[in-house]
């Protein structure tokens, strides 16, 4: 127990939940109490972390022993407990959580119609051009840019 305890107390608290069976039989949930050093350092250290256990009903025989705790209670809806699940001793707890999912804008973007595209009329004027003429005596990068802009300038 002592290492939850560390690792909860090393956690943002704010947007966590734990579930499961912390088997602490002896805590009196509705007051906090219980006897044990175990489920003394267990409970200070909820106290200490802004925690909340959030399951009310015994989920073995008489005994609460599987939890919901967490720092942010709006974020679970529901916790109930259920029949037992399967062969299992213990009862099923359902926990509905709310946990809003950010939406993400689309980005625009622009969509070629290839098939729509003029194949025979953009080689007719990419051959209309006298490209001798247009790329002689320059550099290499500058032909680039004039193919660059021909390019662009035709699609």
């Amino acid at each position: 127990m002592e290492a939850i305890c560390e690792s909860i107390n090393q956690i943002d608290n704010d947007n966590v939940i734990l579930m499961g069976d912390f088997n602490l039989r002896d805590v009196t949930w509705s007051t906090r109490e219980a006897p044990s050093r175990t489920s003394c350092l267990f409970l200070d250290t909820l106290e200490e972390n802004n925690l909340e256990q959030l399951v009310t009903e015994p989920t073995r025989g008489e005994n609460l022993i599987d939890l919901v705790v967490t720092g942010n209670t709006d974020m679970v809806d529901k916790v109930s407990v259920r029949e037992p699940f399967s062969t299992s001793d213990h009862c099923r707890t359902d926990v509905v959580i709310n946990v809003p999912i950010p939406r993400i804008e689309a980005a625009l973007r622009t969509v070629f119609l290839y098939s729509k595209g003029d194949y025979n009329g953009y080689n007719d004027e990419l051959k209309s051009i006298k490209w001798d003429q247009v790329l002689n005596g320059k550099s290499v990068n500058q032909q680039w840019e004039i193919i660059k802009n021909v390019y662009n300038h035709q699609s």
